[in-house]
């Protein structure tokens, strides 16, 4: 049974990080672990662009993978920026341990629905997306499955949380 770790950078409310052991263990078959929280490294931090560099979170954390050999997913409270990519919602190494994921973006626009259910929903949808990632998926043509490519979060929304059947066969 493969295993998935959350961990928390800096301020991320326990709560959350709770509330996704479930629905993960389930879509995964896989059992959650939630880590002890780990500062924000301020080398993380581009401060011209007010983004934490992608590239940089990973590489600290492959530097120390899960030691049962799952799957490690850092929740960070910012947003996030990759190679060619002005924002990014998350990044994961394709088929290995580690990915990361913003949840800064994952909050609705200014007057903008926001209640605890839509952020979650959105923080879940990202977070199998980006474990997708890690089990060897790559992004998706079909608009409603998880695997999607979502540039915005507008797109999250449209795609939910669930693999189409060719994802879920693994492809």
């Amino acid at each position: 049974m493969p295993s998935i770790h959350l961990l928390p950078l800096g301020d991320v409310a326990p709560r959350l990080v709770d509330r996704l052991c479930p629905p993960l263990e389930a879509r995964f078959a896989a059992s959650v672990a939630i880590d002890a929280a780990a500062p924000i490294r301020p080398e993380w931090l581009d401060a011209e662009r007010g983004q934490y560099a992608a590239a940089a979170i990973l590489d600290w954390l492959l530097r120390s993978p899960p030691p049962d050999g799952g799957w490690r997913l850092a929740l960070l409270p910012g947003d996030l920026f990759a190679a060619g990519l002005e924002s990014a919602l998350g990044v994961s190494t394709l088929g290995g341990c580690c990915g990361v994921l913003a949840l800064a973006p994952l909050h609705a626009a200014p007057g903008g629905d926001d209640s605890g259910s839509v952020f979650f929903r959105r923080v879940l949808t990202e977070a199998v997306h980006e474990i997708g990632h890690m089990a060897g998926l790559g992004h998706c043509d079909d608009s409603a499955c998880v695997m999607h490519f979502s540039r915005t979060v507008e797109e999250t929304d449209r795609k939910g949380a669930d693999f189409c059947p060719a994802c879920r066969a693994g492809r």
